[in-house]
């Protein structure tokens, strides 16, 4: 990932508070206008001190994960209200802690926790998401296996129907 000063995002963030638009920002600086937006968005709600490079990202504890949460909660807040309050510069950190709490329980959020993954997806996850010939092949007989399931099932199905008529028919 690319590395931007903070003073080429204070001017873009400036430039964006007098009017002009994301695209002719990013075009012009080089930039994605997907950075423009979240640079934007950021000093906007965190102020000019969120543009500045961080040396690493910042680790939160369990316990403050949960305080946060459940202080959203609570007061029926938005994840950009909770940023704000808790100065987290990306609010999609909040958005990921909730969807782990929704998927694995309040367990979830401690960072030994393993989660299951499909191994459709653990193939995909892999750095380059480039897929050997072998497991290519892999995948193609899942994808034969599960055709010809479905294509029994559906005939089960309509047997079962075929059946169901025939038996109302004789009542």
């Amino acid at each position: 990932m690319k590395k931007y000063s903070y003073e080429l995002k204070l001017k873009i963030v400036k430039e964006k508070e007098e009017g002009y638009g994301d695209r002719y920002l990013a075009k012009k600086y080089k930039v994605s206008r997907t950075s423009v937006k979240a640079w934007y968005n950021q000093y906007r709600y965190l102020g000019e001190e969120v543009l500045k490079e961080y040396k690493e990202n910042p680790t939160y504890t369990e316990e403050f994960k949960h305080y946060v949460l459940k202080y959203r909660q609570e007061n029926n807040l938005s994840y950009i209200q909770t940023a704000q309050i808790f100065k987290i510069k990306h609010t999609s950190t909040i958005r990921k802690w909730q969807d782990k709490i929704n998927r694995l329980g309040y367990t979830g959020l401690n960072e030994t926790i393993t989660e299951e993954k499909n191994p459709g997806e653990e193939i995909m996850s892999k750095k380059k998401n480039k897929l050997t010939q072998e497991e290519i092949e892999k995948l193609k007989e899942e994808l034969e296996y599960l055709r010809a399931e479905n294509l029994y099932l559906k005939k089960l199905k309509a047997l079962i129907q075929g059946k169901n008529q025939k038996t109302e028919k004789k009542q």
